[in-house]
């Protein structure tokens, strides 16, 4: 494991160097992959597991032990590191898994990018609805927009706490291999048939907290070497999400100008429905007019607050 840890230690100064992304992707592979085979303890017979300490806490039931008993509260402590252990395999097996997969799905995003179309060609199918589908259609515009916005904004936020996410990472790998350093490594077999003791228990629980460390700094470490191509991924992702956002504040204009020149048509229709010697013709003109001035004046408020948001 030592030998592991100095190979990892100097490749990594390599990997922050390198020019080449592919170059640094296979070497980070190549460890992780390396350090996955790596047996946690140098020991012999069965591992230690949850369902081994579950043994071990019945059997501390059956004796009449409460939940205050040192020895069980010990027992417990040792599966939540090992469950913790769990944890930590899995987000080192995702942070792994994102260094080949993040640059493909940057490719896919990109690919989807380039073949955006402008939504200005899009006029043409709205001359075909009603003004009940106008307002449907709007609203649902609309409401994409807002969700689009949402996913933006969670990406700007990531991406704005790289560097604060970055520190932070480093800072607990220091921390994780302060405590290592300064824990004492147990050999021995794990003996299943045994009975709880404090002695056992107090060996499992180094054992179980210094396995939970190891592999929570690979996830760590697996974190911060995912984190270029992770990141650059987030940075076309949230250029695709821009260009949808304004492709839908187009469409939301062209919806809100067709809208109003339906509007405005029927409601010149049923002003023409009067006799221009009705008492109420005039009136009617005159409100005509308002609206008109006042359509064209919150159009161009909403629209104005649209882009600018």
């Amino acid at each position: 494991m030592g030998e592991g840890l100095l190979w990892y230690r100097v490749n990594r100064k390599v990997w922050r160097k390198s020019a080449s992304v592919p170059a640094v992707i296979t070497s980070a592979l190549t460890f992780y992959l390396l350090f996955l085979a790596m047996p946690l303890f140098a020991q012999d017979g069965p591992d230690l597991t949850s369902t081994l300490i579950d043994q071990r806490i019945a059997a501390l039931r059956e004796e009449g032990a409460v939940d205050s008993d040192e020895l069980l509260k010990t027992y417990r402590s040792i599966d939540f590191w090992l469950t913790s252990t769990q944890l930590h395999k899995s987000d080192a097996a995702r942070y792994i898994g994102e260094l080949t997969e993040a640059p493909r799905r940057e490719a896919r995003i990109q690919a989807r990018l380039d073949a955006m179309e402008s939504v200005q060609d899009e006029d043409e199918d709205l001359a075909t609805l009603s003004v009940q589908e106008l307002e449907a259609e709007l609203l649902q515009t609309q409401s994409a927009t807002r969700d689009a916005r949402v996913a933006r904004d969670i990406l700007v936020r990531q991406l704005a706490a790289r560097e604060s996410k970055r520190d932070s990472i480093r800072e607990r790998l220091d921390e994780i291999a302060t405590r290592l350093e300064a824990m004492t490594t147990y050999g021995g077999v794990v003996d299943p048939a045994a009975a709880p003791s404090f002695a056992e228990a107090s060996q499992w629980l180094v054992r179980a907290e210094q396995a939970s460390l190891r592999e929570g700094r690979l996830a760590l470490s697996a974190q911060l070497d995912s984190q270029p191509v992770r990141y650059s991924a987030m940075t076309v992702e949230r250029a695709e999400l821009q260009a949808k956002i304004d492709a839908l504040v187009q469409r939301t204009r062209l919806l809100s100008k067709r809208l109003q020149d339906e509007l405005l048509t029927t409601s010149a229709q049923d002003s023409l429905n009067l006799a221009s010697d009705s008492p109420v013709y005039a009136l009617a003109q005159k409100y005509q007019a308002e609206n008109v001035i006042l359509r064209d004046q919150r159009l161009e408020l909403e629209l104005n607050f649209e882009s600018q948001r």
